[in-house]
């Protein structure tokens, strides 16, 4: 008996197309079964974009915020056959993270708030 079959990763489409319709109905455990399965796909887009230490958000804190922007537009979601899952799992992965590292860069670029020195001694 293989094994291979109930491995997250290895998930049929029609098996994606019912965990899917399931989620959007509201179902949490298949949700849950659901983002398992996503999982390495989101991973290995966001593991692409922070590949180096000074990109300035960790990838765990992308995956989060990734993992999130999945569950809010999962009911606009339209399956569209074997792979569309994964695919839209990918982009709206490398959007969020794109969003999330473009901010963390415009945050070092600001300069730093000047400080007020008081230079006159109170009364």
């Amino acid at each position: 008996m293989s094994t291979r079959a109930s491995r997250p990763q290895d998930a049929g489409p029609e098996r994606t197309r019912i965990l899917v319709h399931l989620s959007q109905a509201g179902d949490g455990q298949a949700r849950e079964k659901l983002l398992l399965q996503a999982r390495p796909a989101l991973r290995q887009e966001i593991r692409k974009l922070v590949c180096t230490p000074d990109a300035g958000v960790s990838a765990e804190d992308l995956e989060q915020e990734a993992f999130a922007a999945v569950i809010a537009s999962l009911p606009g979601f339209a399956y569209r056959g074997q792979g569309s899952f994964d695919a839209w799992v990918r982009r709206v992965a490398r959007h969020r993270a794109l969003d999330c590292l473009e901010g963390a860069r415009a945050a070092k670029r600001r300069p730093p708030r000047p400080v007020l020195r008081i230079t006159e001694s109170l009364p």
